[in-house]
Parts: structure tokens; C-alpha cells; sequence
């Protein structure tokens, strides 16, 4: 997929408001006009654009959703023609919250659980998550993932994110025992 199709809404602070969701999707979209100072006006601009283009609006950390935003999101996804995909990311109350009322519950399409990665899913997909990751040994892929990660993907892309700062930290190319060292010590 198109990664400038992906609108992701990620937001440094908990619990944003219709008002933050507005103003990331404004910035994402990469939109050259003014952004409107009202909020009838800004949804205006948003149904008038986003059918333009098959996007697709991730929200991570949905759990951490008001109920209004999710509100906020079916109003906009009911108004657009061609309508974008909504990928809501999140714990179970980001579930909880949607199943809870039946506008927004008869909207979901499918829910997805992703739970922790079997030995033999994670010596299938670490590798193809990163290149770093490709050439390394199984025992030390094993080792990963016993001592710390234990089968989330999640604490895999910490892991990768430190051992990249390791090997440049350490000047190789190669990950080796003592870069798994140095990286597991700062997870």
C-alpha cells in the first residue's frame, strides 16, 4: 500500500479530543489551504477531501480514545463518499468502547486480536521485519525472545531499535552475543 495513503493518528498526549484528531488529520493529509478555525467548517474540509483518495485512517493507541472522538470518526466516515478505512489500534477498551453502543458497533467490520508470537512465528517474522534481523543466527533469535520478548512484537521493535544503536554504538555490522547483550541491558 501507498504509505502516503496511511494517515496515522498518533498523539503525544492521553486522551486527545475531536478537536487533536481534526488538526493531525489536517497535518497528515499535507492539505496547502488554512486550517479552518471552526469545527463545522474543519468537517467540512475533511468530507470534502478525504474521498479524494482511498486513505486509510490508522488510530493507534485507540484505547485512549473519548468516546467523542470515535463519534467524531463515524460522523466523518458516514459522511464521505467513497468512504476511507478506519484502523482503530488498541487495547481492549478501545473494543469495549465501540461494542458499547450500537451506532458504532454495527460499523465494525472485523476486530482482530494479535497475540504473542509462537517460536517458530518469530523465527518466521522477525526476520522479514527488519534486515537486520536476516542473517542472524536462530539460536540468538531464540535467546531474544526467551530473555525478553517472549513472542510480542512489540518488545521486538524495542530490541531492534537498541541493537541498531549497538552496533553503531560498537562500530560492526554483525549481531552478535555482545550486542544482544548491550541491547537487551537498556529494554
Amino acid at each position: 500500500m501507498n504509505p502516503d495513503l496511511i494517515l496515522p493518528l498518533d498523539f503525544a498526549r492521553s486522551r486527545p479530543g475531536p478537536k487533536d484528531l481534526r488538526e493531525e488529520l489536517f497535518h497528515q493529509m499535507n492539505l496547502s489551504c488554512r486550517m479552518p478555525g471552526t469545527p463545522t467548517a474543519f468537517d467540512k474540509l475533511l468530507r470534502e477531501t478525504l474521498p479524494r483518495r482511498p486513505y486509510v485512517i490508522a488510530c493507534d493507541e485507540a484505547q485512549q480514545y473519548r468516546r467523542e472522538n470515535f463519534e467524531f470518526l463515524r460522523k466523518l466516515w458516514d459522511n464521505c463518499d467513497p468512504k476511507p478505512a478506519i484502523l482503530f489500534i488498541g487495547g481492549r477498551e478501545a473494543y469495549e468502547t465501540l461494542q458499547s453502543d450500537p451506532a458504532l458497533a454495527s460499523r465494525i467490520y472485523i476486530r482482530l486480536e494479535i497475540l504473542a508470537m509462537s517460536e517458530s512465528e518469530v523465527l518466521k517474522a522477525v526476520p522479514d521485519s527488519h534486515p537486520v534481523w536476516q542473517n542472524v543466527d536462530e539460536k540468538l533469535l531464540r535467546r531474544i525472545d526467551t530473555q525478553y520478548a517472549d513472542g510480542s512484537f512489540r518488545e521486538w521493535v524495542k530490541v531492534t531499535k537498541h541493537v541498531l544503536k549497538g552496533m553503531e554504538h560498537f562500530g560492526t555490522e554483525q549481531v552478535d552475543d555482545r550486542i544482544i547483550d548491550w541491547a537487551l541491558a537498556r529494554c
